[in-house]
């Protein structure tokens, strides 16, 4: 197990990347609920309810190593969005989702930039995972654009779909990662 850190947070120019906390739980329901973006999150089921919300604070609110942890999205008025890591096969795989009234700012490019750097920072991990559902352009264009490449295509199964979709996996190395200008 990697060395275990006590609830890290991060801020960038317009974000605090903070822990998840109880008083999270709400915003989650409410905003993962929404079906446009509980449809592009493998592990979520739809309809999201407050309980799933109230588990996925309980499970992301104790020190976890780097490559397990998991960032509340902040801007001043309580949590927007999450993004956070889930150790996969060794491999770090980078999972995020935002609320729908903070698409298109460029939020999660800035939250994304912050983890990743943060995650290469305090471990020797030399790539990181991650993949979108076909027809996901939004977040295959962040991955892009941090630096991270189309490796292949499988299907997965998506629990808010109820189906198995086509799924385009990606990979960032080390010495790919592009940090966007601060």
């Amino acid at each position: 197990m990697g060395k275990v850190f006590e609830r890290p947070e991060l801020r960038t120019q317009r974000l605090h990347l903070r822990p998840f906390n109880v008083d999270d739980v709400d915003r989650i329901a409410l905003f993962i609920s929404d079906y446009d973006i509980s449809k592009w999150l493998a592990r979520v089921p739809y309809p999201y309810e407050h309980e799933h919300a109230i588990d996925w604070v309980a499970q992301n609110a104790v020190p976890m190593p780097a490559d397990r942890t998991g960032f509340a999205l902040d801007r001043g008025e309580g949590l927007i969005g999450g993004i956070g890591f889930r150790l996969d096969e060794g491999v770090p795989d980078i999972g995020y989702w935002l609320a729908k009234p903070h698409w298109g700012k460029g939020l999660m490019s800035e939250a994304a930039n912050a983890a990743i750097g943060w995650l290469f920072e305090v471990t020797d991990h030399d790539r990181i995972a991650s993949g979108v559902f076909e027809g996901n352009a939004a977040s295959l264009r962040i991955m892009e654009k941090l630096g991270f490449e189309i490796t292949g295509q499988h299907t997965v199964h998506s629990l808010a779909q109820g189906v198995d979709l086509p799924h385009i996996d990606t990979l960032l190395k080390r010495n790919k990662f592009r940090p966007l200008a601060k």
